[in-house]
């Protein structure tokens, strides 16, 4: 279908080009609250080479129909370990509640780790900044104390443990049956930093707290085995 307008002004009918976006924008995601569609992604905000978390309107699921409103700079110490980078977006909903669960720091090192915004209530409009709450801390980290089946190590390109580290970039989905929450993640096989050393896609189930938010536990090991989906053979 070709671009979609990213920028901040808008008008009935824009058609998106390079010129009129205006600003670097990676990963968006749609998410549906109370019947309406709505766009989410990782963009810079003016004059900045951050990376934050903006939202729009949706005419349909092809077309952006407002301007962006940014909802959350990497402003927390543990945001900024390695970088200026919320980025990844993906939403859930779980009982009266909506969270954009987002990656942050280097994609590219062992400090990456999902977060996210909650709207406490999806009665709230999504629009405004307010109605989000960045969580406490980050809510999914790397294992440094994973064993393989062998119950050895996974040795690093210098002799470290490997362990599961840079976990992030996520996406949600549900068991065959519909009864689990899946969740969906990256991890680097080692602790340096670099693309080259190795990424895998990982998967596994997670589970709700008493007061509706998510809990994803930790990270699964190295050939550690999960029990099947529900309703899967």
């Amino acid at each position: 279908m070709g671009m979609l307008y990213t920028g901040d002004h808008y008008t009935e009918g824009i058609v998106p080009t390079l010129e009129n976006t205006e600003y670097f924008a990676i990963d968006l995601n749609v998410m549906e609250i109370n019947g309406k569609l709505y766009a989410v992604w990782s963009g810079n905000p003016v004059g900045s080479t951050t990376q934050s978390l903006f939202i729009a309107e949706m005419k349909d699921p092809c077309t952006i129909g407002s301007n962006r409103v940014k909802l959350s700079d990497p402003d927390q110490p543990w945001e900024l370990l390695t970088s200026t980078i919320q980025e990844g977006p993906a939403m859930i909903k779980h009982g009266n509640k909506a969270f954009i669960v987002y990656s942050c720091n280097g994609s590219w090192t062992k400090q990456y780790r999902l977060a996210y915004l909650e709207l406490d209530d999806i009665r709230k409009d999504p629009m405004k900044p307010e109605n989000w709450k960045k969580s406490a801390s980050y809510v999914f980290f790397r294992n440094d104390d994973i064993r393989a089946k062998d119950n050895t190590y996974q040795e690093g390109i210098n002799g470290e443990p490997g362990g599961v580290h840079g976990v992030g970039h996520c996406s949600f989905t549900k068991s065959p049956d519909g009864t689990e929450d899946w969740i969906v993640y990256h991890t680097k096989r080692f602790r340096e930093d670099g693309y080259e050393t190795y990424r895998y896609t990982f998967v596994q189930r997670f589970g709700w707290n008493a007061d509706d938010t998510p809990n994803f536990g930790t990270p699964v090991g190295w050939e550690e085995p999960v029990v099947v989906p529900s309703g899967e053979e």
